[in-house]
């Protein structure tokens, strides 16, 4: 059975920093994003061609390197799944967006998908009229 947990991640860098790096610490790395996409993808036991059709996408689109996806991967087969939830309310919308057009990306929303975004809503904070809101925004750009 796989377990599924969340954490809040916080940027562990210290010393001085540049404007450049300080911006980056606040925006969720591309890697930890796509991460919590495989994760996603899997807790429901499987992984339909659709989702891995939208995880190479955005693999592509972000640049993640193929040994960064097969770590994700192997993360997996160990059985534990973790969303890492980012502080910035920014990055917590962009990582709800992802989730749900990753979750409606084969066609159906499995039980274990819903469940898993609504603890993971509910982790980000975000009230139900909130998540509905994120919700629709997503499938209203879909149409």
């Amino acid at each position: 059975m796989l377990q599924t947990s969340f954490a809040v991640s916080k940027s562990s860098h210290h010393g001085a920093h540049s404007d450049t790096q300080l911006q980056l610490e606040k925006t969720m790395d591309k890697v930890e994003l796509f991460h919590n996409l495989v994760n996603l993808a899997a807790v429901d036991g499987k992984f339909t061609q659709e989702e891995v059709d939208f995880l190479v996408n955005r693999a592509q689109v972000w640049g993640i390197p193929s040994d960064e996806f097969e770590t994700a991967l192997a993360g997996i087969s160990e059985g534990n799944i973790e969303i890492k939830i980012p502080e910035s309310l920014e990055d917590r919308v962009h990582l709800m967006r992802e989730m749900i057009k990753l979750m409606a990306s084969d066609g159906e929303l499995a039980e274990t998908e819903k469940t898993l975004c609504a603890t993971a809503s509910a982790r980000m904070d975000f009230t139900i009229d909130e998540f509905n809101q994120i919700f629709q925004d997503v499938i209203d750009s879909w149409r």
